[in-house]
C-alpha cells in the first residue's frame, strides 16, 4: 500500500508541474522506501526479523527482470510478513505460487514437455526448491552431519530424474 501511496504522490507532483504522467508507474526506490518505513516504524519487530530471515532464504532479486515490478517486490515481502509464523511447508507453498518467484526462478508459464519441438519444462525452480529452500543436497543425521553410504560417500537427497519430474508440476 505504501508503494502505491508513494507512486500516487509522485504522479500528483509531476502532474502539478504539468508533466505527462501517462507512462509513470511505481519506481524501484519506492519499494525500498516502503521496506525501510515498515522496518523503522512497525511495532512488530519479531515478525519483521522473521520475514527478513525468510527473504534471505527464499530469495528473489530485482535483477534483472523484477526491477520493473516494485509492486510485485513489495507484495512478495508482504507475503513473508503475513506468513512469518506459519509452518514452513505453507510458506513454501505461498512463495511457490507468488508471481515474483515465478518470474525470478523462471517457472511462471512453464510449458509442458513436447518432444517433437524439443521443449521441456524449465528445471530451475525444481532444483532451487530442493537444493536451497528445503531438503538440501545430502541426507543429514539428527546432529546435522551428512549421512554416508557404505562407501563413505554422502547420500544425495534427490537426483536429476527427481528434478525433471518435479519440473513438470
Amino acid at each position: 500500500e505504501y508503494v502505491q501511496e508513494l507512486t500516487d504522490r509522485y504522479i500528483a507532483a509531476l502532474a502539478a508541474d504539468g508533466e505527462d504522467t501517462s507512462d509513470v508507474g511505481p519506481r524501484r526506490e519506492f519499494w525500498r522506501f516502503a521496506w525501510w518505513q515498515y522496518t523503522m516504524t512497525s511495532p512488530d519487530l519479531l515478525r519483521n526479523r522473521v520475514a527478513l530471515a525468510l527473504s534471505e532464504i527464499l530469495v528473489i532479486s530485482e535483477v534483472p527482470d523484477l526491477v520493473r515490478h516494485p509492486l510485485g517486490l513489495a507484495s512478495y515481502y508482504d507475503l513473508l510478513l503475513n506468513n512469518s509464523f506459519e509452518n514452513y511447508r505453507d510458506i513454501l507453498f505461498h512463495v511457490s505460487m507468488h508471481p515474483t518467484m515465478g518470474e525470478y526462478l523462471t517457472h511462471l508459464k512453464n510449458e509442458k514437455t513436447n518432444r517433437e519441438k524439443n521443449r521441456f519444462p524449465d528445471e530451475n525452480y525444481a532444483r532451487e526448491i530442493q537444493q536451497l529452500f528445503s531438503i538440501g543436497l545430502y541426507e543429514l543425521n539428527q546432529d546435522g552431519t551428512q549421512k554416508l553410504d557404505g562407501e563413505g560417500k554422502p547420500i544425495p537427497t534427490y537426483d536429476n530424474g527427481d528434478i525433471a519430474e518435479f519440473a513438470k508440476v
